[in-house]
């Protein structure tokens, strides 16, 4: 895409953590049911308000996310519980992202530091067929057991850990188009 400047004053985004979005071998993508996942990055550049983006690229049906929240991560799968902030699409706490699309999340207030690590949880009250993931987080990432949502949950009851990212591609904060940044595509 082109960069567009922009004006003066006015809040840019920028991308602070992103992943490339990858498609599962056949047959072997993770489930998720009744399910809550955290999923823990690292933010490169600090920011006041953030975005989530979401991605369904690889799939032949829709992803129901019935809900979504993302906090600054304490230890292991636990959060700050005041940094705790749902996650919205459109006014919406749910939202369905169709086959072979992506969703981006209403902009949300919360201060992230530089270098910071955030946690993302989505809860997943129906299947959901992780055929969109990134294989090689290097990261471990937990899930819960099936059961309620517990992704507001500040100690996340972990009953699985993953390395992958399923379906989380970017984080982007606002900046103030006075700093700068540089984004290198790979």
């Amino acid at each position: 895409g082109r960069n567009v400047p922009a004006a003066q004053g006015e809040d840019a985004w920028i991308g602070t953590w992103s992943t490339a979005a990858q498609s599962v071998i056949p047959g072997q993508a993770q489930v998720f049911r009744r399910q809550t996942i955290r999923l823990i990055v690292r933010a490169s550049v600090g920011g006041a308000k953030l975005r989530v983006r979401l991605s369904n690229t690889f799939s032949d049906r829709p992803l129901p996310i019935d809900g979504a929240r993302i906090a600054r991560r304490t230890t292991g799968a636990h959060i700050e519980p005041t940094s705790d902030r749902a996650l919205l699409f459109q006014g919406r706490a749910s939202t369905t992202i169709p086959a072979r699309a992506t969703a981006v999340s209403d902009p949300v207030d919360l201060v992230v530091p530089a270098l910071g690590e955030l946690a993302v949880s989505l809860y997943f009250g129906r299947s959901a067929v992780a055929e969109t993931s990134h294989a090689l987080a290097l990261q471990t990432n937990y899930v819960s057991a099936e059961g309620g949502d517990v992704s507001a949950s500040a100690n996340f009851p972990v009953a699985d850990t993953i390395d992958s990212w399923p379906f989380l591609t970017g984080i982007d904060v606002v900046t103030n188009s006075r700093g700068a940044a540089i984004v290198a595509f790979g």
